[in-house]
């Protein structure tokens, strides 16, 4: 059951649809309110990214060995992006605590 009152109405277009898989039926409706907008925020790492590549060494001064070539950039693509997106989460360890009540013992 829906109660609401006469004025202003904030629900229209009321429909029932009966449940394939049980006795129940689904209520539809449209809700009529305002909200604000949420605001938007962009992200972009493109110019980190592309900044990171610049100064990189197979930018810089690429290697003549076409397999050092390609060990290098692999190299200097996966620092970049381990740097602007890293994959791997930090190594255990990486936060130090200190427990007094136990005296730092455990």
């Amino acid at each position: 059951m829906i109660a609401e009152p006469c004025h202003p109405r904030r629900l229209t277009g009321a429909t029932t649809t009966l449940v394939g898989f049980s006795d129940n039926r689904l209520l539809s409706t449209t809700l009529d309110c305002t909200r604000p907008a949420a605001p938007i925020v962009t992200y972009s790492y493109r110019d980190t990214f592309q900044n990171l590549l610049r100064r990189s060494a197979s930018f810089i001064s690429p290697s003549v060995d076409p397999d050092e070539i390609s060990e290098q950039l692999y190299s200097n693509l996966r620092a970049a992006l381990d740097r602007v997106d890293p994959l791997d989460p930090p190594p255990l360890g990486y936060a130090t605590v200190d427990c007094k009540l136990l005296g730092n013992e455990g």
